[in-house]
This record gives C-alpha cells, structure tokens and sequence, in this order.
C-alpha cells in the first residue's frame, strides 16, 4: 500500500516541475522571437525610407536621358545644317556645337553613370525593396526563432543590395572622409586610412597586437569596429549605446584590408593593421533613427572580449577607448594595464558545457582562447590563468547595469564574484584582483563579442 502513495507523490512532484518549467523556457523563446520581431521592423523602416531615394534617383535618370537626347538631335541638326551655306546656317551649326559641349561636359561631371547602368541599378533597387518588404511582412511569432533569425538575415541582405545599387550619395562623399577620419585622429596607418576613404566611404583603422597573429588580428578589428559603432551611435542621435550598433556596422561595413606590419612590431609581439568602410547611406541619421537595433546577447561559449564597463553619460569618442581596462594575459597573470589593441579572447563555460544564453546569476568558469587556460584564484587573490579545468575557479554573474532583463548582452555591466568566497574581481592599477564585495567602477566588467567581420576584401 506504500508503493502506491509514494508512486503518485514522485509523478506528481515531477509533473510541478515540467509545468514549473516549460513556462520559462517558453518565455524566454517567446522574448526572443520579439526581440528578433523588433529588428526585423526596425530594417523593414530603412528599406521603406529608401523609397524617396529611389524617386531622386528616377528623376537624375529622366534628366540624364533627356540630355543624351538633346545631343543626339542636336548632332543630327548639326549634321543637316553643314549641308548649307550662309551666316545663319553656320551660327546654328556652332551654337548647336556649343550646346553639344556643355550639355556633354554636364553630363560627364554629373553623373559617374549612363542612363542605362543607372536604369538598372533603380531596377535591381526597387525590386529589392519589394522583395525585403515581402520577406519583412511575413514575419510572425508563429515561425520558430531560427527562421526568425534566417528572415532577419534575409531583410538586411535586401537592404544593403538596396544601398550598393543606389551608389554612394554624392552630395556626402567629399565630406565623410574628413569627418570619419577626424574621429580618431592621429593613428599611424591614417594615410592609408585616408587612401581608402578616397572612395567616398567612411573610413575606420585600428591596430591590434599579440603574440598570437590571430588575436592580433582579431584586435585590430576589434578597434575598427569599436570606433564605427561609437561613430555610429553619434549619428544615430546618442540615444542608444555603441554595442547596440555592433551587429549592424559587421553587417554592412566591408573590411578593405587586414595585415601584419613590421614597422609597428614590438619585442616579440605581432601587429596588424585593420582598415575598415563604411557607406555613408549606413550612417544617414535619418534612416538611424528609424532603425531598430539593441545590442546582440552573450551565450556560453562564444568568444568575447572583456572591458571595464563604460557608463551611458560617459565619453563616446574612440580615443577613450585606448585608455579603458581591458582584460589580457600577460604570461600567466591576468592584467588590465593596456587598451583593445592588446586585449586577450575569452570564453564563458556554464557546467557541463551547456550552451545557451548568459543570465544573471549563472555560474560560470572564464577560459582563454588562444592556449586554454583556466583562469584561477590564487590564496593571495591574484588571479592566474595557466591551469586545466578541474582547478578553475567559478563565478558568478552579478549584472549589475544596462539592459533591463536578466539576460547579458553585449555592453551590460557585470561583476565576477567568486562562488566560493564571494569576493568581487577588481581592477588594481593595470592587475586584476579579487577583494571584499563591492559595487564601484573598479568591479564592473562588460563583454562584446569577437568581431564576426570576413577576410579581407569581402
């Protein structure tokens, strides 16, 4: 008779907790797929703002034809009247001659392209836009969030054919490149910089150093993108924080160049350069406004790069970013005595490798990529990162700053605390320490992930 009670209170009990659960796996799912919702709208917005350029670039076709109309009649007039003689014949032939002249030196002048490559390219643009508007209206939390995910791809992928059948704007191009430029001025690679912004795009360099060549390279196009998000975000209207625009600059932004550069080596560490554009039509503030971005979330197992946060109301220009902490290993100490340039990869472990999005509250081990090494807590409080994983220390995720929800995404403050003693990560004049718990600057760490950018000339 005991088998039986027992039997109901073990199915019950496991009943409360597959009902306790489902719920906040589904609302979790459910936020993301809104999330994604929200993004596709926010691209659905800069497809149909490009509508009025697409009428401006219809009447420059209409102009265009008309001018090589007028020299095609006028070439044959002036045909016709050399078959005469007199004064008035040969006035006509030369102002007709004249005519010809102008309107073909306007011609030239005005437009980098003739009436039919311009054609086709307002072709190719508007059926874009009627494709993107297509694929952006059938999104709906019905679908599952990875055709969610596929769709969004597929509406900035519109987007951008959008923006490279329209051509660079022209009534910009001469003034971004001093613009871009005057952002993070006086950089070693600027005349290359400039070289590229030569073009008409909006230029961006950065330098990354290591002594592994991957993650130099990796750093270089850390601070490229770093100073195009911030870039970015000031045009946009200084509402919403660099990191929102990361995915969106990686999206659209075409890496020119990334290579390694004996000038700028030290010692035994490798440098490379990274020169990064961006089309003007990306930055228009307009079209930012209207857009909807937010910053991408961390999952356990992605590589990151791990920085002091920076507050909302603080410096937003690209040179503070060579002054922040962030977190490197220097032979098999942890430090934080150098910028982005020499910043070490990272990943975040929940137990027994699960992936997932991070939260607060998780508990999670910190590895390096380059090496595998665990990052411990030594008695002294220094922390090292040297050892396997059976001796690394855990630690907790205390958000503490950014977005609003549980979840941690690119930019969100957090403090390390360590699971067993409860002591905080802290910066300590380039070292990285644990102490006693506390909430200042010194104890806030945010993260952004590795720059997803292709190789050179994508």
């Amino acid at each position: 008779m005991t088998a039986m009670p027992r039997a109901v209170v073990l199915g019950v009990g496991l009943a409360a907790v597959l009902l306790c659960a489902a719920p906040g796996q589904g609302q979790e799912s459910e936020a993301d797929k809104r999330a994604t919702i929200k993004r596709i709208a926010g691209y659905a917005a800069l497809i149909d703002r490009t509508e009025a350029e697409i009428r401006r670039k219809q009447w420059e076709y209409r102009v265009l034809l008309s001018f090589v109309l007028t020299v095609g009649i006028l070439g044959a007039a002036s045909a016709a009247a050399q078959k005469f003689e007199g004064t008035k014949a040969r006035l006509c032939t030369l102002v007709m001659g004249v005519v010809i002249s102008a309107v073909t030196f306007s011609t030239n002048a005005l437009f980098p392209d003739d009436h039919r490559a311009l054609k086709r390219n307002i072709d190719r643009a508007r059926h874009e836009r009627d494709v993107g508007k297509v694929v952006a209206d059938s999104a709906d939390l019905s679908v599952s969030t990875e055709a969610l995910l596929q769709l969004e791809q597929q509406v900035q992928a519109r987007y951008a054919a959008i923006v490279g059948a329209l051509g660079p704007d022209p009534k910009r191009a001469s003034l971004t490149p001093a613009i871009a430029w005057a952002a993070a001025p006086g950089t070693p690679e600027s005349a290359e910089c400039q070289r590229w912004a030569s073009a008409g795009g909006l230029c961006f360099s950065g330098i990354g150093r290591s002594l592994y060549p991957e993650q130099a390279r990796q750093n270089a196009l850390q601070v490229t993108v770093d100073q195009a998000s911030q870039y970015v975000a000031r045009q946009a209207g200084g509402g919403r924080l660099p990191e929102s625009f990361r995915d969106y600059v990686e999206r659209f932004a075409r890496v020119e160049e990334v290579y390694p550069s004996r000038e700028l080596r030290s010692g035994r560490e490798f440098a490379y350069v990274a020169i990064l554009t961006l089309n003007p039509r990306f930055a228009d503030p307009k079209a930012l406004a209207a857009s909807s971005t937010e910053p991408r979330t961390i999952a356990a197992g992605d590589p990151v790069l791990i920085r002091g946060w920076r507050p909302p109301a603080g410096p937003s220009s690209p040179s503070a970013a060579s002054g922040e902490a962030w977190l490197r290993i220097d032979g098999q100490e942890l430090r934080s005595d150098r910028g982005a340039e020499a910043a070490s990869s990272w990943v975040f472990g929940k137990r027994g490798g699960t992936r997932g999005p991070l939260q607060n509250g998780d508990v999670v081990s910190l590895r390096g990529v380059w090496g595998d090494p665990y990052v411990t807590v030594e008695p002294d409080g220094r922390l090292v990162a040297f050892r396997g994983p059976a001796e690394a220390t855990l630690f907790r995720l205390d958000k503490r700053g950014g977005s609003p929800a549980d979840l941690i995404r690119e930019g969100d403050a957090f403090a390390l605390v360590d699971s067993r003693s409860g002591r905080v990560i802290h910066f300590d004049r380039g070292r990285v320490v644990t102490g006693p718990p506390a909430d200042d600057a010194s104890t806030r760490f945010a993260s952004v992930l590795v720059p997803r950018l292709s190789s050179a000339g994508k």
